[in-house]
């Protein structure tokens, strides 16, 4: 593992978005570049469930950072970790 992941000031001073959204926003963009990852590795990786993935990525879109997810992360899928 190397490299870095950026998360944007505006989102990172958010009060509307919880620590573990933000969270998942950086655990998810560092995997930049990448086809795909499991929701069960980001929650892995974040130290959570994954239905609190779920809600936290459901939570990023409501509030507007969907997009930014898209372009900058590979897709999350639901089921095994392929790693």
């Amino acid at each position: 593992m190397n490299g870095f992941a950026i998360i944007p000031a505006e989102l990172a001073r958010s009060a509307a978005v919880s620590a573990q959204a933000k969270a998942v926003y950086v655990a998810l963009t560092s995997h930049r570049g990448e086809a795909t990852i499991a929701v069960e590795q980001l929650a892995k990786e974040v130290g959570t469930t994954p239905e609190v993935v779920l809600r936290a990525l459901e939570s990023l879109h409501k509030r507007g950072w969907g997009v930014t997810l898209e372009a900058l992360s590979p897709r999350v899928i639901e089921g095994e970790s392929r790693r």
